[in-house]
């Protein structure tokens, strides 16, 4: 068994692993959910989308199997995050489980918002399990489960 598959079945089994010091993927990924929230307020701009894409690599792959979409490259994430920006208000959002291994992240995060829809602010929340792949100081890969 590859040491990711392990840290992926660590966090499906709701199995918390202790760190006594962040690795480096991890605080990438920290700064990404803390960059990707601040592009979704009310006010955000489109320096702020590019804060978040200054974290991943020209080739970044983005998939959430659950909505079917799979979507390749800064440019085509970027027209993506700017449809969404300041879509979001309130917005909280924490880290439920994590599980590093080389190269990859793993993270429970549960969120807590309002969005805007249909002129209306309306709460939600949601917990999602991402898969952050790492190359290096950049992420190559985010496999998004949850809706």
């Amino acid at each position: 068994m590859k040491i990711m598959s392990v840290g992926v079945l660590i966090v499906a089994a709701g199995i918390a692993t202790p760190c006594l010091a962040q690795p480096a993927g991890a605080a990438i990924v920290d700064r990404y959910l803390v960059l990707d929230r601040a592009r979704q307020a009310a006010g955000a701009t489109g320096a702020d989308v590019d804060h978040v894409l200054s974290l991943m690599s020209d080739s970044v792959v983005y998939e959430h199997p659950r909505a079917n979409a799979r979507l390749q490259g800064k440019a085509t994430l970027r027209d993506g995050m700017l449809r969404y920006i300041g879509s979001m208000r309130s917005m909280r959002d924490s880290i439920i489980q994590r599980a590093s291994a080389p190269g990859v992240e793993v993270v429970v995060t549960e969120t807590h918002a309002e969005a805007l829809r249909d002129g209306k602010w309306t709460p939600f929340s949601r917990r999602a399990l991402r898969v952050f792949e790492l190359d290096g100081p950049v992420i190559r890969r985010i496999i998004e489960y949850g809706w």
